[in-house]
């Protein structure tokens, strides 16, 4: 929340509030919205929501997944789509991009305390795995693949012409979820779970 100023409108209704950038120094495109309120004098207020588009640079990287759900097959490889862009849509050609895989690995682990019981946290690394040179024409893609086995990872695409960076977080293999109720099991519990959603009479249930 930014506290302006009070303002009265001119003759012709019209106000005028500058902003100082408080974005400048972001290094990837930003979505700005910008929610303003015109109050009458008996407190009365008008809103309105402005969305904005922020560009750091005239080019940028970006990157696209060849699968869906942001999810691929463990042991196989995981394709993707590169290009160079700017604001106004326009494929641009480069032979300076470099395309990293990351392996995100989380230790998760418990802790207990007075205020707050149990719960899970981890400890995040990041293994760079492979680091490849790419070039890419003019109106054109490049496309470009890793082998990948099971867990997180993420690409990333570094335009060393701008030093500005694109990322994308992907998972590969069959990501367990847990369907019954209750979140995951504390230190100091035990999950229950019936065998069937429903039962007859007579039937016998199996926890």
């Amino acid at each position: 929340d930014i506290e302006l100023d009070e303002q009265t409108l001119d003759e012709q209704g019209l106000a005028t509030i500058d902003l100082a950038s408080r974005w400048a120094e972001r290094k990837s495109p930003l979505q700005l919205t910008l929610q303003a309120s015109l109050q009458e004098s008996g407190g009365r207020p008008i809103t309105r929501r402005l969305e904005q588009p922020v560009w750091p640079a005239k080019r940028l990287p970006g990157i696209r997944g060849l699968f869906s759900d942001d999810t691929v097959d463990a042991d196989s490889q995981a394709e993707f789509e590169i290009l160079v862009v700017d604001p106004q849509g326009q494929k641009l050609a480069t032979d300076d991009l470099t395309v990293r895989l990351i392996r995100e690995r989380r230790d998760y682990y418990w802790s207990f305390s007075d205020s707050d019981g149990w719960s899970y946290h981890y400890n995040e690394k990041y293994l760079n795995l492979s680091e490849e040179n790419l070039s890419v024409a003019a109106d054109g893609t490049a496309i470009i693949s890793f082998p990948v086995e099971w867990g997180p990872y993420r690409v990333e695409v570094i335009d060393n012409q701008t030093g500005l960076l694109s990322s994308l977080r992907f998972w590969a293999g069959y990501r367990w979820q847990d369907n019954a109720d209750g979140g995951a099991v504390r230190p100091d519990q035990v999950k229950l779970a019936l065998d069937k959603p429903a039962y007859s009479a007579g039937d016998t249930a199996k926890i």
